[in-house]
């Protein structure tokens, strides 16, 4: 039975450096493990918390009691592959940006948009992470784990997980009684697709330029991670989950609408909605740059909500309920959080 760390606080393994106490906190190498930290779970009656790099949690100054384990488990292995695509299967508690390096080095697309997302493996299928028109949902086959009602290991497979736009089952009916042990990817031996976007085309013209000899993955890979770097604070030095709130999805009459209004809205259109980028939201109820209680919204991208001094969770949630309200008011949108918020 492995043992577990005491009262650990959440502020030294979370990216926004916040957050109260873990009464039981385990690290998690293989698939007995989780099934040891499960019945010791079972036996406290307490509620189980699955933990990454913690990348996208912003937890409360109290949180209730409950187990905490992160995943440490390691491995990338290719389980099929033919003359289109490679079927990997890849643990949990591999750092995502490692298995878009090995993706890329291996010159297999579908993950290369998504270089430079800061996280594990293991998180990926629960946000359905996505960035500049990739999504996980598009390259997963199937999400391996272990079931706390029936206490064994299954196979949810791609279509069971009730992928959408940063939503899947695991954020809904199978939170807390299904932990991610591995995830199967099938990626394609095809040359990638350049993300249609202007910065990334831009970037990736002066990247060609710059390094003739490298392949259009490798440029892909290295554009993003160069425009990431230029949007994104480092978390290691200005702690922060990334986007914190969602884009916005509104009908067609809702757009009309607030085009009348504001006639410089950006907008992409996606099927019957139209998605407004949320950082131009906050930008125009004048919060980029804004910063108050140690807490403040980065200066170059208005969706990244910044911890510069804070000690209490409870400053950037009172400044990002702040933010929800001037929106909500000037624009008639809601704004969601990203970020699971855990309390």
């Amino acid at each position: 039975m492995i043992k577990p760390k005491l009262n650990v606080s959440f502020g030294k393994y979370t990216t926004l450096k916040l957050g109260g106490r873990a009464k039981y906190f385990f690290e998690i190498k293989n698939k007995d493990d989780i099934a040891c930290v499960v019945d010791f779970a079972l036996s406290k009656n307490l509620r189980i918390l699955p933990l990454g790099l913690g990348s996208n949690l912003v937890v409360s100054d109290h949180p209730k009691n409950m187990i905490v384990f992160r995943m440490m488990n390691k491995g990338i292995k290719i389980i099929k592959k033919n003359n289109d695509s490679v079927i990997i299967e890849v643990s949990a508690g591999e750092k995502w940006d490692d298995f878009v390096d090995y993706a890329i080095k291996n010159k297999l697309s579908g993950i290369e948009a998504m270089a430079g997302i800061p996280g594990t493996v293991g998180a990926t299928p629960v946000q359905n992470v996505g960035a500049y028109g990739q999504e996980v949902k598009n390259v997963i086959k199937e999400v391996c784990g272990y079931n706390l009602k029936t206490k064994n290991f299954q196979i949810i497979k791609v279509k069971q997980c009730k992928f959408s736009y940063r939503d899947s089952i695991f954020k809904h009916e199978l939170k807390g009684k299904f932990i991610i042990e591995s995830v199967v990817f099938r990626l394609s031996k095809k040359k990638p697709k350049i993300p249609n976007y202007l910065n990334v085309k831009s970037t990736l013209e002066f990247l060609e330029k710059k390094y003739s000899k490298k392949s259009k993955i490798e440029l892909i890979g290295l554009a993003i991670r160069r425009i990431r770097s230029e949007k994104l604070p480092d978390y290691n030095k200005t702690p922060n989950v990334g986007s914190f709130f969602k884009n916005v999805f509104v009908s067609k009459s809702k757009y009309q609408e607030l085009k009348k209004k504001f006639p410089d809205i950006p907008s992409f259109v996606e099927g019957r909605s139209y998605k407004i980028p949320t950082g131009w939201l906050v930008e125009n109820v004048g919060y980029k740059g804004f910063r108050k209680k140690g807490v403040g919204v980065y200066d170059k991208n208005a969706l990244v909500l910044v911890n510069y001094s804070s000690k209490s969770s409870k400053d950037i949630l009172n400044l990002a309920g702040g933010i929800a309200k001037a929106v909500k008011s000037k624009f008639g949108v809601k704004i969601e959080i990203e970020p699971e918020i855990v309390s």
